[in-house]
């Protein structure tokens, strides 16, 4: 996976996450943005990029600031890269 597939990734899976946890659905994400269900699951997956536009609103619309979910993204995706590097080792040792 490429650094931008797997940035994208992280963002979505941290998405799906926050909507989890406030109780929201993929349906009701997808009505504020204006898009339908199987777009912002596209989306979510890393399928098709989000707009700049879109994290702003999704963000709002999940009462959290864009900055912070795109560092909390950051973060995930780093996590990420640290479990594939042990894998790695693990297989080559192994």
């Amino acid at each position: 996976m490429n650094d931008q597939a797997a940035q994208a990734a992280a963002v979505g899976a941290l998405i799906h996450q926050l909507c989890w946890r406030r109780g929201m659905t993929q349906a009701q994400l997808a009505k504020a943005l204006g898009v339908t269900q199987a777009t912002i699951s596209r989306k979510l997956h890393g399928r098709q990029p989000l707009t700049v536009a879109e994290l702003l609103t999704i963000a709002g619309a999940l009462g959290v600031d864009a900055g912070q979910l795109l560092s909390a993204a950051g973060k995930l995706d780093d996590a990420l890269d640290d479990v594939d590097d042990l894998l790695q080792l693990s297989v080559a040792s192994g």
